[in-house]
């Protein structure tokens, strides 16, 4: 038996074509096949590409769970000739790609830039979900990862692919599983490692854009990387807002107020620590001697900790920055960390001089600096004791209030966990899709298809110039012929090739 291929007209027993505008699916029997030929031909006539392809439903069938449930059925689809496929979903490059698949099984990616083939595997992502071609999917999936590096990058080419990855995979991951794992990882890549993403993503413009374009996301994100900043992390966190606040656009406000916020939680974390970092976290110290980071970032790391000086912590700042700090050789040796660490201590003893009393009645002089401070202040040691302590009796230092616990469910909570619940807010709320607030909202399943389809009703009335009444139903999966408007009049919103207007005959309510 002859190898069938693509293409090859003397053998094909079914035509594939694009449909006429505002057309979803038309399928002709062998006595309509020329008309429909001619009509195809009429309408495409002003488009300068390939509208029909000559192919085999043997191959359409073994490949497609789609035309698997068109051609095995008792009704007249079965003997079709010829099947037209929506536009907006297919287009002449992607049904080129989509039967290059499902002859060779294999895909070519097109254009020199990464952005360019991108925006190619989503477009032939989406023909091929709607036709049920599991293998395509799979292979598509295969090579965005690739494309993006393993989703574990933080490279320039990476952070320009991702957020447009995120935008189409967070909108279309309901029910699947790859794009449900894609958007789990991208949402990795934005969220757990603050000083790698602050400078490198969320600095983006790539991400400003994605940020316009779905503001509730912003939102999301940033209580996500909040939630990853902790006492661990407080200066890498820190050291991504020292990198990312020069690299923001003065004119992106939002991504800038996210550096501030996240600053200010790792300041507090390092002032209300001080203690632990100095003696039993080595980032710090690096910090002084030069080692990882710069003198410059050291700097603006004293700066952030002094801003979340208070009454309880201000005698810790001290201690760690004279016992700890100030006294390494290389501060000796260095002028410009000298002239850093004798800055801060100035404004410690400054801070502490004018809520001295207010820090005695919280008993917050720690025992084993006052002599130490009694001297910078140039004031008697008695003076530090609080009221009836003998000399030689001195307090210790009472420990900054505790942070309440957080429980492990609110840990799971906040994580990033992949359940239905976080799937179904990231698509509702921040990707605009269906949303169960609309008056009508009952859940239908159209009747007309070969393929399982559902949606939600979000229209009930008449359509203008056509007769009767008609449901707009949103449906689950991009299957659809439009947005929710039709010849330009808007009767609901949802995304392209949600919507689909439908008699009342043709649904099931469920």
């Amino acid at each position: 038996m002859r190898k069938q291929s693509f293409g090859q007209e003397s053998n094909h027993n079914v035509i594939l074509a694009l449909a006429p505008a505002e057309k979803h699916l038309y399928i002709n029997s062998d006595s309509g096949t020329n008309d429909s030929l001619n009509s195809s031909n009429s309408c495409s006539s002003n488009v300068p590409e390939k509208t029909h392809w000559a192919c085999h439903k043997d191959v359409l069938k073994s490949t497609s769970h789609y035309f698997d449930a068109v051609f095995n059925s008792q009704f007249q689809e079965a003997e079709a000739s010829i099947v037209f496929l929506p536009r907006g979903i297919f287009t002449s490059t992607v049904m080129d790609d989509v039967l290059n698949y499902m002859y060779t099984k294999s895909i070519k990616e097109s254009g020199d830039r990464n952005m360019d083939k991108l925006e190619q595997l989503e477009s032939v992502y989406l023909a091929a979900d709607y036709l049920g071609i599991e293998g395509l999917c799979s292979t598509i999936n295969d090579h965005i990862i690739q494309l993006t590096h393993g989703l574990i990058c933080y490279c320039n080419s990476c952070t320009e692919l991702v957020p447009q990855l995120l935008s189409f995979a967070g909108s279309n991951q309901q029910n699947d599983p790859h794009l449900n794992q894609i958007t789990y990882s991208i949402l990795r890549l934005l969220d757990q490692d603050p000083e790698k993403t602050l400078p490198s993503y969320w600095s983006s413009d790539s991400m400003a854009v994605l940020f316009t374009e779905t503001e509730s996301l912003h939102g999301y994100l940033e209580s996500r990387l909040l939630s990853h900043v902790n006492r661990n992390n407080a200066i890498e966190t820190l050291h991504g807002c020292f990198l990312a606040k020069d690299r923001v656009s003065a004119k992106n406000v939002d991504l800038r107020c996210t550096i501030e916020k996240i600053q200010n939680v790792g300041s507090k974390l390092l002032a209300d620590h001080f203690d632990f970092y100095c003696t039993k976290y080595p980032k710090l110290l690096s910090c002084v001697d030069g080692i990882t980071y710069s003198f410059e970032f050291l700097d603006y790391l004293m700066s952030c900790i002094l801003e979340e000086m208070h009454d309880t912590n201000a005698c810790s700042l001290y201690k760690g920055i004279v016992k700890s700090l100030m006294c390494r050789d290389i501060v000796q040796r260095t002028p410009l960390v000298k002239d850093i660490l004798q800055s801060a201590k100035s404004k410690t003893i400054r801070y502490i001089a004018k809520h001295l009393t207010e820090m005695k009645q919280l008993e917050a002089i720690d025992k084993n600096v006052i002599d130490q401070l009694a001297q910078d202040l140039v004031v008697p040691a008695s003076t530090l004791l609080v009221q009836n302590q003998k000399p030689g009796n001195y307090t210790t230092t009472r420990a900054p209030p505790s942070q309440p616990p957080v429980s492990s469910s609110n840990k799971h909570r906040k994580g990033a966990t992949w359940n239905m619940r976080f799937r179904s807010r990231l698509c509702t709320m921040v990707f605009g899709q269906a949303a169960l607030h609309f008056k009508v909202g009952q859940r239908v399943q159209l009747l007309n298809k070969p393929v399982l389809t559902m949606g939600t009703i979000l229209y009930v009335g008449k359509v203008e110039n056509r007769p009767g009444h008609f449901l707009g139903v949103e449906l689950d999966r991009s299957v659809g012929s439009n947005d929710g408007s039709i010849d330009g009049k808007r009767y609901f919103s949802t995304l392209a090739n949600r919507g689909i207007f439908v008699k009342q005959s043709e649904v099931a309510l469920l």
